[in-house]
């Protein structure tokens, strides 16, 4: 049986400089009342205002379950709301209120701090890294997994 070494643990490693960087961004954006997943929640849905909850959570890279979870303090807010589409009334949007409107604008301009603090903090070559190592772990997982449950 091989010994667990959560500094060895690639999935270990992944998860803590996701809640690091999580942590980071949520102290910067505090001042808007809005968290880092609230702030890109919002935003994907106010830039996508007809695309379906599901199509929203998938582009978050979220499941079904948690991105519901993720709604539930943003409709208790009145910062979002959840309407049937004009186009399918099957399908259900995300819309952004006029609250949510104005805390994303003072977000905006904390996201764009946090952003150039952690380039400040990692360096410009270390985070353009992350960012394509995140993309590409995302992408080879995804494909990985939908190959695992094909036919």
């Amino acid at each position: 049986m091989t010994h667990f070494e959560p500094q060895s643990c690639h999935c270990t490693s992944l998860r803590r400089a996701a809640r690091s960087t999580t942590r980071f961004y949520d102290e910067i954006l505090e001042p808007s009342g809005l968290s880092i997943s609230q702030f890109a929640l919002m935003t994907v849905a106010s830039d996508h205002p007809e695309t379906s909850s599901g199509s929203l959570g998938r582009m978050l890279g979220l499941d079904k379950s948690t991105f519901g979870r993720s709604l539930s303090p943003l409709l208790k807010a009145k910062l979002i709301q959840i309407h049937q589409s004009e186009r399918d009334r099957r399908v259900r949007t995300v819309q952004i209120t006029q609250a949510a409107t104005l805390a994303l604008a003072k977000a905006d301009a904390l996201w764009s701090e946090a952003e150039r603090s952690f380039v400040s903090l990692v360096g410009q070559v270390q985070a353009d890294r992350s960012r394509a190592v995140s993309s590409h772990v995302v992408e080879r997982m995804t494909v990985d997994r939908i190959a695992r449950n094909s036919p």
